[in-house]
């Protein structure tokens, strides 16, 4: 598909009021013998789940890792994870001023 098709279907699907637009801020995922389930969440509070094959899961997941990796080149920033935050946000600070 040619990128100014690809944009044009982008586009065309942000503005369809008759899709779900969906924000979530947190997912779990299974995979099973048969497929991949992702439950989708926001503020911890499950909203939607996707059934996705193998095979377009792993062409998902390469073409957000392709996408995130151009935005921190362009940008110069690394973007957090939510394991790093939360590992950060529990580690245990010293007592007393103690290093």
């Amino acid at each position: 598909m040619e990128d100014k098709e690809l944009q044009e279907q982008i586009r065309a699907a942000v503005e369809n009021p008759d899709l779900p637009h969906l924000y979530f801020n947190g997912f779990s995922v299974t995979i099973s013998a048969g497929d991949v389930l992702i439950v989708l969440r926001r503020q911890d509070i499950p909203i939607a789940t996707l059934n996705v094959s193998y095979t377009i899961a792993k062409t998902f997941v390469e073409k957000l890792a392709s996408g995130m990796t151009t935005l921190e080149e362009k940008t110069g920033k690394t973007i957090m994870t939510t394991e790093f935050i939360r590992d950060r946000l529990t580690e245990q600070e010293p007592e007393n001023g103690d290093v």
